[in-house]
């Protein structure tokens, strides 16, 4: 079997190599050339009050979970990482979600408005008003 030799020269510029391939390999949101920004108030907001904040849901009357301000929608998402946002795990039934929101008979979010909220969530989820 033959060895290899390398000079600590050699193995310290390897070493850094790697470390800098691995540590640039980090998941990055990326976004479609020429995505705009999306608006909380004008998009987001009135998707998840007609599909999750209507009366008796998740409207802030006593529910467990309250999605009816930029506030407590906030709470449940991580802004800039769609796949840690409690949120979007809910809408989309992924992670350890065990009920696709929301439930029958309700309608689901279509897939456009999931889109919307995934993308406001990959824009840092900021609380924005556009014109």
């Amino acid at each position: 079997m033959m060895k290899l030799r390398i000079s600590s020269k050699t193995f310290a510029i390897i070493v850094g190599i790697l470390a800098a391939t691995f540590t640039s390999c980090r998941k990055e949101p990326v976004l479609a050339p020429g995505t705009t920004q999306v608006c909380f108030d004008q998009q987001v907001l009135p998707a998840i009050k007609a599909n999750c904040a209507s009366s008796g849901c998740h409207d802030g009357s006593g529910e467990l979970h309250d999605l009816s301000s930029y506030e407590t929608i906030k709470s449940y998402v991580k802004a800039g990482d769609p796949n840690k946002s409690k949120l979007y795990n809910v809408i989309t039934a992924k992670g350890f979600v065990l009920t696709l929101m929301p439930p029958k008979p309700r309608a689901q979010l279509s897939v456009a408005q999931i889109n919307l909220i995934t993308i406001w969530i990959l824009q840092d989820a900021q609380h924005t008003t556009c014109p």
